[in-house]
Protein backbone atom coordinates (compact mmCIF):
# COMPACT_ATOMS: atom_id res chain seq x y z
CA UNK A 1 0.00 0.00 0.00
CA UNK A 2 1.14 3.50 -0.44
CA UNK A 3 1.22 5.76 2.57
CA UNK A 4 -2.40 6.94 2.21
CA UNK A 5 -3.66 3.40 2.79
CA UNK A 6 -4.75 2.47 -0.71
CA UNK A 7 -4.17 -1.18 -1.53
CA UNK A 8 -1.84 -1.52 -4.48
CA UNK A 9 -0.09 -4.68 -3.32
CA UNK A 10 3.29 -3.31 -2.30
CA UNK A 11 4.86 -0.07 -1.23
CA UNK A 12 7.78 1.42 0.66
CA UNK A 13 7.26 2.57 4.22
CA UNK A 14 10.42 3.28 6.23
CA UNK A 15 13.98 2.39 7.12
CA UNK A 16 14.58 -1.08 8.48
CA UNK A 17 15.90 -0.01 11.84
CA UNK A 18 12.71 1.81 12.82
CA UNK A 19 10.40 -1.19 12.62
CA UNK A 20 9.43 -3.01 15.75
CA UNK A 21 11.43 -0.93 18.23
CA UNK A 22 9.50 -2.37 21.12
CA UNK A 23 7.79 -5.55 22.28
CA UNK A 24 4.51 -6.52 20.61
CA UNK A 25 3.29 -8.05 23.84
CA UNK A 26 3.64 -11.71 22.91
CA UNK A 27 0.72 -14.08 22.47
CA UNK A 28 -2.86 -13.33 23.41
CA UNK A 29 -3.97 -14.92 26.66
CA UNK A 30 -7.17 -16.89 26.20
CA UNK A 31 -8.39 -16.06 29.69
CA UNK A 32 -7.41 -12.36 29.68
CA UNK A 33 -9.98 -10.12 31.33
CA UNK A 34 -11.56 -7.23 29.47
CA UNK A 35 -9.41 -4.74 31.39
CA UNK A 36 -6.25 -6.71 30.62
CA UNK A 37 -7.14 -6.97 26.93
CA UNK A 38 -7.51 -3.20 26.65
CA UNK A 39 -4.56 -2.24 28.85
CA UNK A 40 -1.80 -0.36 27.07
CA UNK A 41 1.33 -2.35 26.19
CA UNK A 42 4.89 -0.95 26.15
CA UNK A 43 4.44 -0.08 22.49
CA UNK A 44 6.00 -0.74 19.10
CA UNK A 45 7.32 2.15 17.00
CA UNK A 46 6.41 2.01 13.32
CA UNK A 47 5.94 4.55 10.54
CA UNK A 48 5.93 7.56 12.84
CA UNK A 49 3.51 6.12 15.40
CA UNK A 50 3.69 4.01 18.54
CA UNK A 51 1.27 1.06 18.54
CA UNK A 52 0.40 0.08 22.09
CA UNK A 53 -3.35 -0.50 22.52
CA UNK A 54 -4.37 -4.14 21.95
CA UNK A 55 -7.82 -4.99 20.66
CA UNK A 56 -9.68 -8.01 22.02
CA UNK A 57 -11.05 -9.33 18.74
CA UNK A 58 -13.30 -11.90 20.46
CA UNK A 59 -15.08 -9.52 22.83
CA UNK A 60 -18.62 -8.25 22.39
CA UNK A 61 -18.00 -5.25 24.62
CA UNK A 62 -18.42 -1.80 23.05
CA UNK A 63 -15.14 -0.09 22.21
CA UNK A 64 -14.51 2.74 24.67
CA UNK A 65 -13.28 5.26 22.08
CA UNK A 66 -16.23 6.49 19.96
CA UNK A 67 -14.04 7.63 17.06
CA UNK A 68 -12.66 4.08 16.68
CA UNK A 69 -15.85 2.12 17.30
CA UNK A 70 -16.53 1.64 13.58
CA UNK A 71 -13.04 0.23 13.05
CA UNK A 72 -13.24 -2.29 15.88
CA UNK A 73 -16.73 -3.32 14.74
CA UNK A 74 -15.31 -3.92 11.26
CA UNK A 75 -12.24 -5.79 12.49
CA UNK A 76 -13.81 -8.19 14.98
CA UNK A 77 -16.08 -10.22 12.65
CA UNK A 78 -13.30 -10.56 10.07
CA UNK A 79 -10.86 -11.88 12.67
CA UNK A 80 -13.50 -14.21 14.08
CA UNK A 81 -14.20 -15.58 10.59
CA UNK A 82 -10.53 -16.09 9.66
CA UNK A 83 -9.42 -17.20 13.14
CA UNK A 84 -12.52 -18.93 14.58
CA UNK A 85 -12.48 -19.43 18.34
CA UNK A 86 -14.78 -22.45 18.20
CA UNK A 87 -12.32 -24.32 15.97
CA UNK A 88 -9.38 -23.61 18.29
CA UNK A 89 -7.76 -21.36 15.70
CA UNK A 90 -7.90 -18.10 17.63
CA UNK A 91 -5.55 -15.30 16.69
CA UNK A 92 -2.37 -15.98 18.66
CA UNK A 93 -0.93 -12.46 18.81
CA UNK A 94 -2.01 -8.94 19.65
CA UNK A 95 -3.26 -6.46 17.08
CA UNK A 96 -2.47 -3.02 18.46
CA UNK A 97 -3.89 0.39 17.71
CA UNK A 98 -1.71 3.49 17.80
CA UNK A 99 -1.24 5.15 21.17
CA UNK A 100 -2.93 8.26 19.77
CA UNK A 101 -6.69 7.75 19.44
CA UNK A 102 -8.10 8.24 15.94
CA UNK A 103 -9.54 11.66 15.27
CA UNK A 104 -13.22 12.30 14.72
CA UNK A 105 -14.13 11.61 11.11
CA UNK A 106 -11.12 9.35 10.50
CA UNK A 107 -11.81 7.01 7.57
CA UNK A 108 -8.69 4.85 8.00
CA UNK A 109 -7.33 3.11 11.09
CA UNK A 110 -4.18 0.98 11.23
CA UNK A 111 -3.13 -1.78 13.60
CA UNK A 112 0.17 -3.60 14.00
CA UNK A 113 0.94 -7.15 15.12
CA UNK A 114 3.68 -9.73 14.96
CA UNK A 115 2.95 -13.36 14.10
CA UNK A 116 5.40 -15.83 15.65
CA UNK A 117 7.30 -13.13 17.53
CA UNK A 118 10.82 -14.27 18.45
CA UNK A 119 10.88 -17.12 15.92
CA UNK A 120 12.93 -17.32 12.73
CA UNK A 121 9.92 -16.65 10.50
CA UNK A 122 8.42 -13.92 12.69
CA UNK A 123 6.28 -11.65 10.52
CA UNK A 124 5.17 -8.11 11.25
CA UNK A 125 1.69 -7.40 9.90
CA UNK A 126 -0.05 -4.09 9.31
CA UNK A 127 -3.84 -4.24 9.28
CA UNK A 128 -5.51 -1.33 7.49
CA UNK A 129 -9.20 -0.67 8.12
CA UNK A 130 -11.02 1.54 5.63
CA UNK A 131 -14.43 2.94 6.48
CA UNK A 132 -17.41 2.24 4.24
CA UNK A 133 -18.18 4.79 1.54
CA UNK A 134 -19.59 5.06 -1.99
CA UNK A 135 -17.34 2.23 -3.21
CA UNK A 136 -17.77 0.06 -0.10
CA UNK A 137 -21.35 -1.05 0.36
CA UNK A 138 -22.39 -1.88 3.90
CA UNK A 139 -22.03 -5.46 5.10
CA UNK A 140 -24.56 -7.19 7.32
CA UNK A 141 -21.77 -7.19 9.92
CA UNK A 142 -19.14 -4.59 10.64
CA UNK A 143 -21.06 -1.59 9.29
CA UNK A 144 -19.35 -1.58 5.89
CA UNK A 145 -15.72 -1.06 4.99
CA UNK A 146 -12.79 -3.30 4.17
CA UNK A 147 -9.87 -4.92 5.96
CA UNK A 148 -6.53 -5.07 4.13
CA UNK A 149 -3.54 -6.95 5.58
CA UNK A 150 0.08 -6.29 4.63
CA UNK A 151 3.23 -8.17 5.57
CA UNK A 152 6.13 -5.84 6.33
CA UNK A 153 9.11 -7.14 4.39
CA UNK A 154 12.72 -6.00 4.73
CA UNK A 155 14.64 -5.46 1.50
CA UNK A 156 17.67 -3.27 0.84
CA UNK A 157 17.57 -1.88 4.39
CA UNK A 158 14.07 -0.59 3.77
CA UNK A 159 10.73 -2.02 4.85
CA UNK A 160 8.07 -2.61 2.23
CA UNK A 161 4.39 -3.41 2.52
CA UNK A 162 3.25 -6.51 0.64
CA UNK A 163 -0.48 -7.13 0.63
CA UNK A 164 -1.43 -10.69 1.59
CA UNK A 165 -5.17 -10.41 2.34
CA UNK A 166 -8.30 -8.37 1.70
CA UNK A 167 -11.78 -8.91 3.07
CA UNK A 168 -13.12 -7.49 -0.22
CA UNK A 169 -10.99 -8.43 -3.18
CA UNK A 170 -12.92 -6.12 -5.52
CA UNK A 171 -11.48 -3.03 -3.81
CA UNK A 172 -7.90 -4.30 -3.66
CA UNK A 173 -5.43 -3.48 -6.42
CA UNK A 174 -3.27 -6.47 -5.50
CA UNK A 175 -3.55 -9.78 -7.33
CA UNK A 176 -4.69 -12.09 -4.52
CA UNK A 177 -5.70 -15.73 -4.78
CA UNK A 178 -9.36 -16.41 -3.93
CA UNK A 179 -9.87 -18.14 -0.57
CA UNK A 180 -11.78 -21.28 -1.47
CA UNK A 181 -11.06 -23.44 1.58
CA UNK A 182 -13.44 -26.37 1.97
CA UNK A 183 -16.19 -24.38 0.20
CA UNK A 184 -18.32 -24.20 3.34
CA UNK A 185 -20.61 -21.20 3.71
CA UNK A 186 -18.68 -18.10 4.78
CA UNK A 187 -19.92 -15.18 6.87
CA UNK A 188 -21.11 -12.28 4.73
CA UNK A 189 -18.32 -10.03 6.00
CA UNK A 190 -15.70 -12.24 4.28
CA UNK A 191 -17.79 -13.62 1.40
CA UNK A 192 -15.52 -11.90 -1.15
CA UNK A 193 -12.21 -12.22 0.68
CA UNK A 194 -8.97 -13.12 -1.08
CA UNK A 195 -5.38 -13.85 -0.14
CA UNK A 196 -4.05 -15.41 3.05
CA UNK A 197 -4.14 -13.45 6.31
CA UNK A 198 -1.88 -16.09 7.90
CA UNK A 199 0.86 -15.92 5.27
CA UNK A 200 4.34 -15.51 6.76
CA UNK A 201 7.26 -13.69 5.20
CA UNK A 202 9.58 -15.75 3.00
CA UNK A 203 13.12 -16.35 4.23
CA UNK A 204 15.31 -14.55 1.70
CA UNK A 205 18.20 -12.14 1.56
CA UNK A 206 17.57 -8.41 1.85
CA UNK A 207 20.99 -7.08 0.78
CA UNK A 208 21.05 -4.91 -2.34
CA UNK A 209 24.38 -4.25 -4.07
CA UNK A 210 24.50 -1.04 -6.09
Amino acid sequence: ANDNGSADGAGETQSEGDVGSGNPGGAMEDEASESEAEAELPGVAFDGEVFSRPVDCYSDAPWPEPTEAWAVSLLRPVIQAVFPAEEDQKLAYYLMLPRTVASAGASMVRLLGCDKFGEEDATWKEVVLLKGGPDLEADTQGGGGVVHVFNLVSHGRRVWRTQVYSSKSAVSLASLEPMLGDRKAMPEVVASQAGNFKELRASEGSLVVT
